[in-house]
């Protein structure tokens, strides 16, 4: 699904992002003031950072149609990232950041979550709260038969 819109006299275009939900790309203007059914959100494109506010999303759900494991955001890390997965349907979750060898570091999500998008913060601790060495790492996801693995690195 695509729509076109005049927003606050901005033309907008809206495209689906994973079937949950929808991001706008303004393509006249640079200015536009928030409602409660959008939110601003700005944009780097092409080797060069915009000015002023040129895109909008809406902020109302819709369940997610499969399951989906993001890439961690921002990788790499220093300090903190966050990693999000969508759920169409309640299921057993599970989310495990491991090494390289296979060693589970973090647990960080274990149990029965209904649908929808969830973010969790990971601050590059292990279970102990021992701040993890630099390098490269595995998280990997289990929902129902779903499986999916991404890799992350953190730099110190």
């Amino acid at each position: 699904m695509r729509k076109t819109m005049l927003l606050l006299g901005l033309w907008v275009i809206f495209v689906p992002v994973f079937g949950y939900q929808l991001k706008g790309i303004v393509i006249g203007g640079t200015s536009a003031a928030s409602s409660s059914n959008y939110k601003l959100w700005g944009f780097i494109g092409l080797g060069t950072a915009a000015t002023g506010v040129i895109g909008v999303e809406e902020q109302s759900f819709q369940q997610p149609r499969f399951f989906y494991l993001f890439q961690n955001q921002p990788n790499p890390v220093i300090s903190g990232t966050y990693i999000e997965y969508a759920l169409p349907k309640t299921a057993n979750v599970t989310l495990t950041v491991y090494d390289m060898a296979g060693r589970t570091i973090r647990r960080l999500v274990a149990g029965t979550q209904k649908a929808g998008v969830y973010r969790i913060y990971w601050n590059g601790t292990d279970d102990t709260g021992k701040e993890v060495p630099a390098g490269i790492y595995f998280y990997h996801m289990e929902a129902g038969n779903f499986k999916a693995t991404r890799k992350l690195a953190i730099i110190r």
